[in-house]
């Protein structure tokens, strides 16, 4: 009788060789490998937060209890009641992919190396996509309030500004009339980010603009000591042009430049913080910004439950010997603190 290879062996297959090559490993591994990819910051270490809810929702001060006096003996209490607190929230966003097998495929690798190197290929490059998806994601807005199923990136959070000097004039996200997380700054002034302009790649224009923002949004300095960890909450992104001149300063600058920006290993840091260049801003934003971020305060949280959910191989509904697998994600990114973000960009 024949040997024959069907679409209930390759299922089979699929599933022992899914468990057995330990997909969670590999969206891990793949996170390491894309250091250049902002979102595998978040991946790579593991601490994946998950909620559930409607929305992704944060509690946030927007403004200030002034009810502390000095008082005397036998004070009258001034009972003012202050309502400061209030709450922004980000829409949930799906996002899926899927990779298939052939058994045709199969049975041309039936070797069984070689049937696992095809699967991990594949599983690989479907979770490959993802992870690049998320990134886009990470770095992009929804063009208006009207537009759906689009993750509230970065640049819906930390707000642009023509305002040379740093400052808070970080605004609404543009077609956001409501402001950023549903908080409109005529409303709420004080919901606004850092923001500032570079004039040149030098330390007077640039980096003192750095310096400034750095102070300015509460970013922790960190020594420079042989006993340096780069930090994990304060982080700083921008394109690849701005992260060569860096170099550039980094190569020329003596003693009268100060040691603030520096190169620490293979990476550069400014007071501590890892600078990353971002492929996706070094292509699509001209403006060749620089951001400061503060992962303490912006979160990616995924709804609890599906945080990379993979399913089990199933059959292709019109190709009776073809199996397809899915990887299902709904997630979003908030920010509870936009004073604690900043953006400059080369005016």
């Amino acid at each position: 009788m024949a040997d024959t290879l069907q679409f209930e062996d390759l299922k089979d297959m699929v599933e022992l060789t899914h468990e057995s090559v330990g997909p969670m490993n590999q969206i891990t591994n793949m996170a390491q490998e894309y250091t250049n990819l902002a979102i595998s910051r978040i991946l790579a270490t593991e601490r994946v937060s998950t909620q559930s809810g409607n929305s992704l929702r944060r509690f946030v001060n927007t403004g200030e209890n002034d009810n502390a006096e000095h008082v005397g003996p036998h004070h009258t209490d001034n009972i003012n009641i202050v309502d400061t607190a209030n709450h922004v929230d980000s829409p949930w966003s799906k996002l899926t992919s899927n990779t298939s097998w052939d058994v045709d495929e199969f049975a041309m690798n039936r070797d069984p190396e070689r049937m696992v190197d095809e699967y991990i290929l594949k599983y690989s490059n479907m979770m490959e996509g993802v992870l690049k998806k998320m990134e886009i994601a990470f770095w992009s807005k929804p063009a208006t309030s009207a537009t759906k199923n689009t993750p509230h990136g970065i640049p819906q959070w930390v707000v642009k500004s023509a305002t040379a000097d740093v400052g808070f004039n970080g605004g609404d996200p543009a077609g956001f009339t409501s402001g950023a997380g549903g908080l409109d700054i005529a409303t709420y002034p004080k919901w606004q980010n850092s923001t500032g302009t570079i004039t040149s790649y030098t330390d007077a224009g640039m980096l003192d603009q750095m310096r400034s923002m750095h102070i300015d949004i509460g970013f922790q300095k960190i020594p420079m000591t042989r006993w340096y960890t780069p930090s994990d909450k304060y982080r700083i992104y921008t394109t690849k042009p701005i992260y060569m001149a860096m170099g550039k300063l980094i190569r020329s600058q003596n003693e009268n430049l100060g040691r603030d920006l520096n190169a620490m290993g293979d990476e550069f840091v400014f007071n501590g913080a890892p600078i990353t260049h971002v492929p996706y801003l070094t292509k699509n934003d001209s403006d060749n910004p620089i951001y400061f971020i503060n992962f303490g305060y912006f979160e990616v949280v995924w709804l609890k439950g599906r945080y990379m959910v993979v399913s089990k191989p199933g059959k292709h509904p019109t190709k009776h010997d073809t199996v397809v697998q899915f990887v299902d994600n709904v997630y979003a990114f908030i920010c509870r603190d936009r004073k604690r973000q900043g953006v400059l960009y080369k005016a």
